[in-house]
């Protein structure tokens, strides 16, 4: 949504039936777009957005997992205690 289409409707849609159709899974992402589209600036920065939404669920939930626990949950995660106290901060996860 925010990015700016350079072509028309008829090419959007073809372009997002065509991720649907090559899609195994119940839900398209950045990942089924065309190769030519991937390397826009605009997605790579939608893209990092997204893989830190995901990080932060996954350490909130693994720390709900762990009723708080870091070293368990760091150990989960498979990083350092450290790592995880700054990810905590940098995702506001207090």
């Amino acid at each position: 949504m925010q990015y700016d289409w350079p072509g028309n409707i008829r090419e959007l849609r073809n372009t997002i039936e065509r991720m649907i159709f090559l899609s195994d899974q119940s839900l398209i992402n950045l990942t089924h777009l065309p190769d030519n589209l991937k390397d826009a600036s605009s997605f790579t920065e939608i893209q990092k957005e997204e893989d830190s939404l995901q990080e932060a669920r996954l350490i909130e939930e693994t720390l709900q997992k762990t009723y708080g626990n870091k070293s368990a949950a760091a150990d989960l995660l498979g990083i350092s205690r450290g790592t995880l106290y700054n990810k905590i901060k940098e995702y506001g996860l207090n």
